[in-house]
């Protein structure tokens, strides 16, 4: 038998996510698509993350999400997945706002939903931009 997981679609992590007022879209904006540069430490970080959950082993899981700055939970939260409405993916996002990195570290999104294992959904590195 085929071991069942939790499918996730695209978990990003950017400055900012917010929801077009005007055409509903949600907007997803300073993508980070490889490390975090800065010019210097300590440094401040935009971040939010959003993260799409396609199908799930569970109806109606608990779910925890952990961000991870280095190797401390910079904060943790959990809710209940609703799959009542199967039309789409269950559509999370976690608005952290600024950040303070006071030296190169990761930061990382870990996702706990059911009874399944804990994941890391994503891990950046923060880092000096090169010639900084």
């Amino acid at each position: 038998m085929k071991n069942k997981r939790n499918k996730f679609g695209t978990v990003a992590l950017c400055d900012q996510v917010y929801m077009d007022k005007d055409t509903g879209k949600t907007i997803l904006a300073g993508m980070f698509s490889g490390d975090i540069l800065t010019d210097r430490f300590p440094s401040m970080v935009p971040c939010a993350f959003y993260v799409e959950i396609r199908d799930l082993i569970e109806t109606s899981p608990a779910a925890t999400f952990e961000i991870v700055v280095g190797k401390k939970i910079w904060k943790r939260a959990t809710t209940t997945i609703d799959t009542s409405d199967s039309k789409g993916p269950a559509i999370l996002v976690f608005q952290a706002e600024n950040l303070l990195f006071s030296e190169p570290s990761t930061i990382r999104l870990q996702a706990k939903i059911g009874s399944s294992k804990k994941i890391t959904l994503m891990e950046k590195t923060v880092t000096l931009r090169p010639n900084a």
